[in-house]
């Protein structure tokens, strides 16, 4: 007699290309596995099949269920194994796996399994765009072009002034950076926000191709893009003030009018945090999934977004105090909230981090 289990990462889901077909994949980060069938039979037998059996009796619920005399069902269970669907011993999870379910992560629990061990290797023969092979031996050059920077929306716009000088280095000024969760009486002016802006947005070194960032990221910053939102008396008096929301155009130099949120605070944007109640300003960092996606065919890569967006940040942060501007950030950004305000496809593009910045005292 033999005991048979089913993969514990199984997962059965109609194919992203053609919804007719089912893809039934099982595996974790380089070691995933897959195969496309257009039978919904086979799919159905497969998600419903126990997690432990006996091979005799999996055998004859093939043949029953699909209509397969006992020598093909055998078969096919054959190839299955061979495959990794079914394997001879029980793959639990580990005490630490467990800690996961236990704290209710079981969402993250998935996207950790399926990237954790996702093996990525650089190779530059030919200079390509894409440079991730995926299990090993399957280089993934892309079939289409890569998709155009966001376009920015239309919208009533607002030329941003001449960057101010910083007074001091960047490495001096970021041993001074504190967080701030006070922003009463702060205000800033259109100069600051252009100078946070463009050090961190804007391509610097432009005699590079592509032109490179301050910030430097594998991906060259291109997926990402930025959201300024401005209320209250210390907003800059060239824009609208009553929670405002306007998208920065790099290119154009300048902010573009999308939306007013209807709230009387920040902390209604931010899951009822109130530290940056009061701000004149908060920086929205986003994150333009297609274009990343694009580069990075394996879902390892969703780790990386929130790392280079976290670089993004570190050089507003740093920028802001430079400028003299108090800081506060925050990943805890209320996404519906968000991606309604700004009218984001939170499939496509989405908000990943906001901070605050404001000066207290008169303009400098």
């Amino acid at each position: 007699m033999t005991t048979i289990h089913l993969a514990r990462t199984l997962t059965v889901r109609p194919h992203h290309d053609d919804k007719s077909t089912f893809e039934i994949a099982w595996g974790e980060g380089s070691q995933r596995e897959s195969f496309v069938t257009g039978s919904a039979s086979l799919a159905a037998v497969v998600a419903t099949g126990p997690v432990e059996t006996r091979l005799e009796d999996e055998v004859q619920r093939y043949a029953t269920e699909l209509g397969l005399p006992t020598a093909d069902a055998t078969g096919l269970l054959s190839h299955l194994r061979e495959y990794g669907l079914y394997q001879d011993d029980p793959d639990a999870l580990s005490t630490g796996e467990r800690r996961w379910l236990d704290v209710a992560w079981t969402d993250a629990l998935d996207l950790h399994l399926s990237s954790h061990d996702a093996m990525w290797v650089h190779d530059y023969t030919g200079n390509p765009k894409v440079m991730t092979r995926f299990f090993v031996d399957r280089r993934l050059d892309p079939t289409t072009p890569p998709p155009p920077r966001r376009e920015v929306p239309g919208g009533e716009r607002v030329v941003l002034p001449p960057t101010k000088s910083l007074p001091e280095r960047l490495s001096v000024v970021q041993s001074a950076r504190r967080t701030t969760r006070q922003f009463s009486g702060t205000s800033l002016d259109l100069g600051d926000v252009a100078t946070i802006l463009r050090w961190t947005f804007s391509p610097h070194f432009t005699d590079e191709e592509p032109p490179l960032h301050t910030t430097q990221t594998y991906s060259r910053g291109a997926p990402f893009f930025a959201y300024v939102l401005f209320a209250g008396d210390g907003a800059p008096s060239e824009v609208q003030a009553d929670h405002s929301a306007y998208v920065y155009d790099p290119i154009g130099d300048a902010l573009v009018h999308q939306a007013d949120a209807p709230v009387g605070a920040w902390s209604e944007l931010l899951w009822r945090q109130n530290y940056a109640d009061g701000a004149p300003m908060l920086l929205v960092v986003c994150v333009d999934w297609i274009q990343y996606m694009w580069k990075y065919r394996m879902s390892r890569a969703y780790r990386w977004a929130y790392m280079e967006c976290g670089g993004f940040m570190q050089t507003a942060l740093t920028v802001g105090t430079g400028l003299g501007l108090r800081t506060f950030q925050t990943p805890a950004v209320d996404d519906h909230a968000f991606t309604e305000l700004l009218s984001l496809d939170d499939a496509e593009a989405t908000p990943l981090y906001m901070a605050a910045f404001g000066r207290r005292g008169p303009q400098q």
